[in-house]
């Protein structure tokens, strides 16, 4: 189990190593492309915050109680992104998509 999260958190790495990469064209694209990466986006935050939420009710003690705290703000932030991604304009969902993608965290996203 612990090799399948292993696996399965690199692949997450690396899928948003890419998205950052190519942050400008994903929100420069169609509807249907920014629209699905906030959704996905959301539906991963949901099944990390499930999951750290879970573990931490099977065994208090792992990873430190920290799922008592970061799985219900996951959780949170998995319900922001569906809404977003479901009933917003087209423009707030790209502006979210170049906010949660970019690698600086000075640089200035009212472009």
């Amino acid at each position: 189990m612990s090799i399948a999260l292993l696996g399965l958190l690199l692949v997450l790495l690396v899928l948003y190593a890419h998205v950052s990469n190519n942050v400008d064209r994903y929100g420069n694209s169609g509807n249907l492309v920014s629209r699905a990466i906030i959704l996905i986006s959301g539906l991963i935050f949901g099944a990390g915050g499930t999951f750290l939420f879970l573990e931490n009710v099977d065994e208090p003690t792992w990873a430190f109680g920290s799922g008592f705290i970061l799985g219900p703000l996951l959780a949170v932030a998995a319900c922001f992104y569906l809404v977003v991604g479901t009933f917003f304009p087209l423009q707030q969902v790209r502006d979210l998509l170049r906010y949660s993608f970019r690698h600086k965290l000075n640089d200035d996203i009212r472009n």
